[in-house]
C-alpha cells in the first residue's frame, strides 16, 4: 500500500506544471517553490490524520508521512546534487534542515551535504541545529562529531554543544552532571562562541546552575549605606538574600 501511495505521488509530481513545461528547465529555486508547496499540503493533510487517529494507528501513519516526504523531495534533490555550488542549492537544502516534521533519513541526507559542501559557511550551523532537535543517537552523534572537527568556530562550537546537552539532562548522578555542564558553560564562556550559542546554553542550564548545594553566582552592589560588597565576601556563612523593589 505504501508503494503504491508513493508511486502516485511521483506520478502526481511528474505531472506538475514545472514537469509539463516546454523549453528551458526549471530552476532550482522554482523546483524548491514546488516542492514546498506539494509538503505544505502534504503536512496538512497529515496533520489531520494524525489528529483523527488512534494511538495505535500513528505509528504508520507517520511512517507513510515519511515516505512521502522523501518522494516530495527527490525532485529538488536531483536539481541541487546536479548544481551543489549554487547559492540555491544550499539555501534548498537550509531549507530542508529546517522541516521540523522531515523524517530523521531525510535531515540525515542534508546534514551530509551540508557538511560536505557548506560546512565553513551558514549551511553547516543551520545542520547543526537541525540535528540537535532530534535525538541523539549514533546516527547523529555521528554527524556532531563531525561538524565538532570544522574550521568554522561557531559550527564547531554549536556541534560541541549538542553532543553535551544529551550529557547533562541524562546525568546519573552529580559529578556526571558537574561535568557535562561545566563543558557546555566552557563553551559560552569562549571568545569566540556565537552570542546565540551563549544565550541557548544560559537559557537551558538556568535549572542545573541554580540547583540546590551548588555555588550561587556572583553578585555585586551597594549596601543601603553606599558601600560596594560582593556575594563572595560572604562565602561560608549564611546569608539572607532578600530581593525586593519599589513601584
Amino acid at each position: 500500500m505504501r508503494r503504491m501511495m508513493s508511486a502516485a505521488l511521483l506520478l502526481v509530481l511528474a505531472a506538475s506544471p514545472l514537469a509539463a513545461q516546454d523549453g528551458p528547465a526549471p530552476t532550482i529555486k522554482e523546483v524548491r517553490f514546488e516542492a514546498r508547496s506539494a509538503w505544505n499540503r502534504t503536512r496538512r493533510d497529515f496533520s489531520r490524520r494524525l489528529a483523527e487517529a488512534k494511538a495505535e494507528e500513528q505509528a504508520a501513519i507517520e511512517a507513510d508521512r515519511d515516505v512521502r516526504f522523501a518522494a516530495i523531495m527527490e525532485p529538488l534533490w536531483a536539481a541541487v546534487e546536479a548544481k551543489p555550488g549554487d547559492a540555491e542549492s544550499e539555501e534548498s537544502v537550509a531549507w530542508i534542515l529546517r522541516q521540523r516534521d522531515a523524517s530523521t533519513a531525510g535531515i540525515l541526507r542534508a546534514a551530509d551535504f551540508a557538511r560536505k559542501h557548506y560546512a565553513e559557511g551558514e549551511g553547516g550551523q543551520i545542520a547543526v541545529r537541525s540535528l540537535i532537535k532530534r535525538p541523539l543517537d549514533e546516527a547523529i552523534a555521528k554527524r556532531l562529531e563531525s561538524f565538532a572537527a570544522v574550521k568554522n568556530a561557531a559550527t564547531a562550537a554549536w556541534a560541541r554543544y549538542g553532543l553535551a546537552l544529551p550529557r547533562l539532562i541524562g546525568a546519573k548522578d552529580r559529578a556526571a552532571e558537574d561535568a557535562a555542564l561545566a563543558e557546555i558553560l566552557a563553551l559560552a564562556g569562549r571568545e569566540d562562541a556565537p552570542a546565540d550559542l551563549k544565550r541557548e546554553i544560559a537559557r537551558t542550564t538556568t535549572s542545573y546552575r541554580f540547583a540546590p548545594g551548588r555555588p550561587a553566582p556572583e553578585i555585586e552592589g551597594q549596601d543601603l549605606d553606599g558601600a560596594a560588597f560582593k556575594l563572595s565576601d560572604y562565602r561560608g556563612k549564611v546569608v539572607l538574600i532578600d530581593f525586593w523593589g519599589t513601584w
